[in-house]
């Protein structure tokens, strides 16, 4: 009775969190002409600090990522502090920089983008007891016989038991600004989950590079 009440419990855990992706969802300006885009400036990330993105080191981790998926864009790209030091300002730390971009990046550029992490999540759950049928040699089945064809193959039920399944979880909004309005034309909310223990950075380079593909079609 124990073990199947066990069993059970392990069941409606692995239903209740079992891993899905997330469609990404867009929201544009229809009367933005994304064509005119000649320049475009990255911010530095927005990271909540409650999210454990691994310090300084996954922060600049993230950054570099989206620094080189921005190159997508086909258009001149700055970083923050490339366009702080075109704007001819210094000494300001990361949140005075970032809000002096908002406010004057309409001088050297036509857009600004920011990237803000909303989850960063590694979950566990238990996979229940599957049998699956799968291929195998005839060897590998009766054992080593000479008189049986190596190379044949057959489908057998192979049973696999329960096992713990680590899951990482992301989810971004990556924004477009007119520079010169200070306005947003472009939206997408994005999240992915994978099957892995920390893969974060991973699921976060796909993101920013359909994000940049995405834009660099509009401009394109």
């Amino acid at each position: 009775m124990f073990l199947k009440k066990f069993f059970g419990a392990l069941l409606v855990l692995t239903l209740l969190v079992l891993p899905q992706k997330v469609s990404a969802v867009d929201r544009i300006d229809s009367s933005f002409d994304f064509r005119n885009l000649r320049a475009v400036i990255i911010l530095d990330m927005n990271v909540d600090s409650r999210f454990n993105i691994g310090g300084t080191s996954g922060l600049n981790s993230l950054q570099n990522l989206l620094d080189k998926n921005s190159r997508r864009l086909g258009c001149t790209v700055y970083t923050q502090q490339q366009a702080l030091q075109l704007l001819g300002v210094s000494g300001l730390d990361y949140v005075q920089g970032r809000r002096y971009i908002m406010e004057n990046a309409y001088q050297i550029a036509d857009a600004w983008i920011d990237a803000e992490i909303t989850s960063w999540e590694t979950q566990s759950y238990v996979e229940a007891e599957r049998t699956v049928w799968e291929s195998r040699n005839r060897d590998e089945i009766y054992g080593y016989n000479q008189n049986l064809q190596k190379d044949e193959q057959r489908q057998v039920p192979v049973t696999y038991p329960p096992q713990r399944v680590d899951v990482s979880t992301i989810q971004v909004t990556f924004e477009v600004y007119d520079a010169r309005r200070n306005m947003k034309v472009f939206e997408r909310e994005d999240a992915l989950t994978r099957k892995n223990f920390q893969v974060h950075l991973n699921l976060f380079d796909e993101m920013s590079d359909s994000f940049f593909a995405e834009v660099a079609g509009l401009i394109h």
